[in-house]
């Protein structure tokens, strides 16, 4: 008689468990660089960084020579050179208008370059669906992408609040 009803209490508690578990929120996280950098390729990513870097170094040298430019001015002000000043001060206004147009060259092929690593609308749609196979498959009510401020990529609708916030603020928190 005692193991019938053990049984019966077993059940009941895995049949209560199981539930419990259905209704826990489980939150899943992607890294949407690294999805990104797998869908359009490792190689254009390390060249896009290559490339940074590059351009990095060619600012700092282009810095370097309008410091001694401009160090060079000093001097020359100094020792009382008028012959020389506007001469190099026409160097140093060359140097700056040098930088500023490296600058914006380099800016606007490294945005060039980084767009065309961003996703189509086709694999976003595809990566959208994915996402929600994967997440619905193994359990996850939502996915969080992992990049700060990026925010949810997808969440279940048994999640979303939102309608019993509204009736909550329109009868003033009661219940109907």
């Amino acid at each position: 008689m005692k193991r019938p009803v053990l049984c019966v209490v077993l059940l009941a508690a895995l049949a209560v468990s199981l539930a419990a578990q259905k209704s826990i929120t489980r939150f899943a996280v992607v890294d949407m660089e690294r999805v990104t950098r797998a869908f359009t390729g490792q190689d254009a990513a390390a060249a896009l960084e290559e490339k940074k870097a590059a351009i990095q170094t060619e600012l700092l040298r282009l810095g370097e020579e309008l410091k001694e430019l401009e160090a060079q001015f000093a001097q020359t002000q100094e020792e009382g050179k008028h012959s020389g000043i506007k001469t190099i001060e026409k160097s140093v206004q060359a140097k700056k208008q040098e930088i500023q147009v490296y600058y914006r060259k380099a800016l606007a092929e490294l945005e060039q370059e980084k767009a065309s690593l961003a996703l189509t609308s086709e694999q976003l749609t595809r990566l959208s669906t994915i996402l929600r196979s994967v997440a619905q498959n193994e359990g996850f009510s939502m996915v969080l992408s992992k990049q700060e401020g990026s925010g949810i990529l997808w969440y279940s609708p048994e999640v979303d609040i939102t309608a019993r916030v509204i009736e909550w603020m329109r009868t003033g928190g009661r219940r109907r």
